[in-house]
């Protein structure tokens, strides 16, 4: 019998997104007493570009980890055999597997998250999976599937349950990432620098998207909005995706006087933002907890299950962000920037401090 007071839990999770929501738990199962083994991933390697990331987080907060950009040897790393993560089961014998949840609509990558969920079922070890945004979440390809889910709210049940995973399988938490967040900077704006502008407009940061096959929002047309409504004083700032690789080359062609990128981090550039405008990033959530004014941009074919299975987009339902559908409305939107309100995103999210605590109470459960 698993004595659940001190138990072999492997962690792994290969995308920045999740692992900012996993390294709290990893932080909160470390003092419970159990031991952990912590998967991540860089993306140096060309092969791990788009596949990678998660390993850059684990560094900033001082986790421990093992690479598995340096020992997987199998070539493409969005298509690893189940048998890898029956290896991975054998060589660390856990008694919990939890993993993240890379954005994948159309199923088709299987990497180390997939795999460790096929060995959990194989080897009938108790498995969550933390889903970390609306939309993150679809069928695999190799049939993989959690024992229970973590999930952030209850537009994200919603949305789970509407692709297929049952009721009794999914349980809110709330996102760990968004209590640290809200923890390191208080509860609107805390030691944010927008108060003070650095020139008569504002400082209008456009947040685009990873390039992810079958979700990737129009961001070049997002961008060219932006830079067209703006007012004729304010600094549009263009933050790219670490994972977006699209030619942005004509936008900066025929605005390049209107949009400046530096080379802020997601962070930084919440740091200096006075308005967040995005379609569906995650970043338009992150400046809404912060007290920034956000924008949504959404489009007709912009993740449309999802609003359905909600009643429209979260963010802008639950009173946090302002929602578009054309270039005219955000050219109003922004010459009258509507006022932010953090507390409903805080409210809606259960962020209380207690969410990494609930995620470990799934896992030993």
């Amino acid at each position: 019998m698993i004595d659940t007071r001190h138990m072999r839990i492997l962690v792994a999770t290969r995308h920045p997104g999740p692992a900012e929501a996993i390294a709290p738990v990893v932080r909160e199962l470390e003092a419970r007493g159990h031991e952990v083994t912590l998967l991540g991933a860089s993306n140096g390697f060309p092969e791990w570009k788009r596949h990678g990331g998660s390993a850059a987080v684990f560094s900033r907060v001082g986790l421990t980890y093992l690479d598995v950009a340096e020992i997987w040897a199998g070539g493409d790393p969005g298509g690893m055999p189940d048998l890898y993560g029956s290896q991975l089961t054998r060589q660390f014998r856990p008694d919990r597997i939890l993993v993240g949840c890379p954005a994948d609509p159309l199923g088709t990558d299987v990497g180390i998250e997939e795999v460790l969920l096929a060995a959990a079922t194989e080897a009938c070890i108790p498995s969550v999976q933390f889903i970390e945004s609306w939309d993150v979440w679809s069928v695999r390809k190799n049939g993989s599937l959690a024992e229970r889910f973590a999930v952030i709210d209850k537009h994200a049940r919603a949305v789970l349950r509407t692709r297929g995973v049952p009721a009794n399988r999914i349980a809110i938490t709330g996102h760990p990432g968004f209590d640290a967040l809200i923890a390191e900077n208080g509860h609107a704006v805390g030691r944010l620098e927008h108060g003070a502008a650095a020139s008569a407009g504002r400082r209008i940061v456009y947040f685009a998207s990873a390039l992810v096959a079958g979700n990737s929002p129009d961001d070049l047309l997002g961008i060219e909005w932006v830079a067209e409504c703006a007012g004729v004083d304010d600094v549009v700032i263009f933050r790219r995706h670490p994972r977006d690789q699209r030619d942005y080359t004509e936008v900066f062609r025929k605005y390049g006087d209107r949009i400046i990128e530096p080379t802020y981090s997601g962070e930084e550039a919440l740091r200096v933002a006075q308005v967040a405008v995005t379609h569906f990033s995650t970043m338009g959530v992150k400046a809404a907890l912060l007290g920034i004014p956000t924008i949504n941009i959404l489009l007709d074919d912009d993740i449309p299950d999802v609003r359905t299975a909600c009643g429209g987009y979260p963010l802008s339902l639950i009173g946090a962000s302002t929602e578009v559908h054309s270039r005219a409305q955000l050219r109003e939107v922004l010459s009258h920037p509507p006022a932010a309100n953090p507390r409903a995103a805080i409210d809606a999210f259960r962020l209380d401090g207690m969410s990494a605590a609930r995620v470990c109470s799934m896992i030993a459960s």
